[in-house]
């Protein structure tokens, strides 16, 4: 029972990450054209994941977990283009300016974010 619990914990917290993650994409960096804010938004939203999730529950497997499954969910599949600058050019269309580099920076950001969460919900501090 444990493990199915566990397993649902998992597939619960990577739902609401991965949807949050996703919306904030859209929002913020199509509708509102602001990447900066989207970038910074996916630091912190992995930051307050992860302190959360420490607070509420004391399994950091499925935070941790749930926050890479989020990062792979997020990550857009790699294509082969004959044209690279094809994305960057709808991008420019749409008033965003290197906006796959954005977008991008934005998925390191999440990653980032989530070491800094770790860091502050799991460290301990070690006298030697």
């Amino acid at each position: 029972m444990n493990t199915i619990w566990i397993i649902l914990k998992v597939i619960i917290f990577t739902s609401f990450l991965t949807i949050s993650a996703r919306q904030l994409y859209n929002i913020l960096f199509f509708i509102y054209r602001k990447p900066i804010l989207y970038i910074v938004s996916m630091f912190f939203l992995n930051i307050l994941f992860i302190v959360i999730c420490a607070k509420i529950q004391d399994s950091n497997f499925v935070t941790l977990t749930s926050s890479l499954i989020t990062f792979f969910a997020i990550t857009p599949p790699k294509k082969k283009f004959d044209d690279h600058n094809l994305i960057n050019e709808i991008y420019t269309d749409m008033g965003i300016e290197k906006g796959a580099l954005k977008s991008k920076i934005g998925r390191i950001a999440y990653i980032l974010g989530g070491l800094m969460g770790w860091l502050i919900a799991y460290a301990k501090v070690v006298n030697i």
